[in-house]
């Protein structure tokens, strides 16, 4: 199902918003094409979070989407090349657009839970 974000509004909270609204309890983001005005990213194993304040291209954007367990990755270019990557958190306001591939699981459910064998907590997958 496709999504439009338009500008201003925060990628999670948008997301969060169309899976609550279509009443899933489980989805996939699988693209996304667009860019943002500022993210918040969360790089693997660190628990600060980072604000990236500049405009910033989309160049990938996968997720778990459920209404209490999201978990979204992203990969994102500076307007000189460089990179960043990492979660994203709250604080990804969209630019001009993006365009989300949103895949609807209508017969599965997500929540996330602490794995003993990692200490995170982690993709619980319901039917």
């Amino acid at each position: 199902m496709p999504i439009r974000l338009t500008p201003g509004q925060g990628l999670r909270r948008a997301l969060k918003a169309a899976v609550t609204q279509r009443e899933c309890t489980a989805a996939f983001v699988l693209t996304c094409i667009g860019s943002l005005a500022q993210a918040g990213v969360r790089f693997a194993g660190k628990a600060d979070r980072r604000p990236v304040i500049a405009a910033l291209e989309i160049l990938m954007l996968c997720a778990t989407m459920a209404v209490s367990a999201s978990h979204l990755h992203a990969s994102l270019a500076r307007s000189n090349g460089e990179f960043v990557d990492g979660h994203t958190v709250h604080g990804c306001a969209v630019q001009t657009t993006a365009k989300v591939l949103l895949a609807p699981l209508p017969e599965r459910g997500f929540t996330r839970a602490c794995d003993s064998s990692t200490d995170d907590d982690e993709l619980i997958i319901h039917r």
